[in-house]
């Protein structure tokens, strides 16, 4: 069992027995490549500065999970719970964030840049000023998200819902925009 496997099971095993704080400890004094944590359920917990780069982390749970400031870039996050999660100035380019729930998430100044974001769930998220540059955001739903002043330069947003929204100060420079869904109330400039 190579140590990546074996420290990855004890992990859960720790958290599935209710350490919680043990498995936390355990997460931040290893090397950060290889977790295999499909469906951990951590919420609402204290994540900050956390490096899981790569971490395959579908069906985990972290909503409303402090992962502020955070490196969770090249993550596998299919499917995930990140709801009301805080995010700020979180690193997750390149991740894999297709079908996961961000809704009410707060991402402010975040690295999201060539992200995999088709189908996620992103209502009413704080995108303030994040890097979305190439982001697929391919029928992503933007409901009354605020993403004012965020780059989303060469971003894919065909068929996003974003009725509410406000992109005000937002760089949409080579964005695709077509088949996109607003309404009276999404804001452009």
């Amino acid at each position: 069992m190579s140590a990546d496997v074996y420290h990855s099971a004890r992990l859960r095993s720790l958290i599935h027995a209710g350490a919680v704080a043990q498995a936390l400890e355990l997460l931040r004094a290893l090397p950060a490549a290889g977790w295999v944590l499909h469906g951990v359920e951590l919420p609402e917990a204290d994540l900050r500065d956390i490096t899981l780069r790569g971490a395959q982390l579908q069906d985990a749970v972290l909503s409303g999970a402090d992962l502020r400031g955070g490196d969770l870039s090249g993550a596998n996050l299919q499917h995930a719970n990140l709801y009301g999660a805080r995010l700020a100035r979180a690193r997750l380019d390149g991740a894999d964030l297709r079908r996961t729930r961000l809704s009410y998430a707060t991402l402010p100044g975040a690295d999201l840049s060539g992200t995999l974001a088709m189908w996620a769930g992103l209502a009413d998220t704080d995108l303030r000023d994040t890097d979305l540059r190439t982001a697929n955001l391919f029928s992503a739903n933007l409901t009354d998200a605020c993403l004012r002043g965020a780059d989303l330069r060469g971003a894919d947003l065909r068929y996003a819902r974003v009725s509410g929204a406000d992109f005000t100060g937002a760089k949409l420079d080579q964005a695709k925009l077509d088949h996109i869904r607003g309404d009276r109330r999404t804001r452009w400039r």
